[in-house]
């Protein structure tokens, strides 16, 4: 079905991602805790996008085990279905370079979709609101350092 379709689409980009070689591939979808995983994973789309983009720095186990500390509950009929994704995304999050995740932060104002052209303009005007940001604070700090410098004197 579709889930499967997508289960296969994301393992196989992730993978290639990874440098991972046909073998080496099946090899790892055929592993227990791969299987584990998807399992746990339930098909849910966003949950495995986010969380099977980890297999690039991580085995199937260490997600599965960091997974189930977090109790994500995707696999059964009871429990909350959006909690779990929340915590697939916050597991995913956490494992981000810091570098990463500053620049998520940039897309912060985005709720639902990006225009590339659109987010070409929004970059370009972030970067120039920086450049102003660090331009202020080397006046202020040129100021402050004269102010200190008039009153070390003066007194």
């Amino acid at each position: 079905g579709t889930r499967s379709r997508v289960a296969h689409r994301t393992s196989r980009k992730d993978f290639g991602a990874a440098g991972a070689g046909q073998p080496q591939i099946e090899r790892i979808r055929q592993s227990e805790d791969f299987q584990k995983l998807m399992k746990l994973l339930a098909g849910y789309p966003l949950a495995m996008e986010v969380v099977l983009g980890n297999l690039r720095r991580q085995s199937a186990a260490e997600i599965l085990a960091g997974l189930d500390a977090a109790d994500v509950n995707l696999d059964s009929s009871t429990g909350d279905k959006t909690a779990s994704i929340l915590k697939c995304m916050d597991y995913s999050y956490n494992h981000l370079s810091s570098d990463a995740q500053r620049s998520l932060l940039c897309l912060a104002p985005f709720s639902s979709f990006l225009d590339r052209q659109a987010l070409s303009l929004y970059l370009r005007e972030l970067q120039k609101l920086i450049s102003s940001q660090v331009a202020n604070l080397k006046s202020l700090s040129k100021l402050s350092i004269h102010l200190w410098i008039g009153a070390y004197f003066h007194s």
